[in-house]
């Protein structure tokens, strides 16, 4: 009987090569992989770019996990060249997801 391995995936995007395609890649993974869970890492910066493609992934039921990193800006481009442009609005993040739930689909925050 042959075993069956699993091997996960890893996806990243290079430097700052595109800043907010993480959530839309989360969305894009998960909606493409739907026996399988996606676990995303995104910073703040990225996040605020296309945050409304969370509002996609509860509609699509889909069981992602994301992990927001609220680092006060984008981190990347402070590493390349800094300046006050690097620093953004700092979100309610718990309340956006909860407008975008507005009782429909399940989420969880912590």
């Amino acid at each position: 009987m042959a075993r069956l391995i699993y091997i996960p995936r890893y996806e990243f995007q290079m430097q700052y090569g595109s800043i907010g395609w993480s959530v839309g890649a989360t969305l894009g993974y998960a909606q493409a992989a739907t026996d399988k869970r996606v676990i995303a890492c995104i910073g703040d910066g990225s996040f605020q770019v296309t945050a409304q493609d969370v509002s996609t992934m509860l509609g699509c039921g889909q069981k992602s996990i994301i992990f927001l990193i609220n680092n006060g800006g984008y981190t990347i481009e402070v590493e390349i060249h800094d300046g006050p442009y690097n620093v953004i609005k700092n979100w309610n993040y718990t309340g956006l997801v909860d407008a975008i739930h507005n009782g429909e689909g399940k989420y969880w925050i912590i």
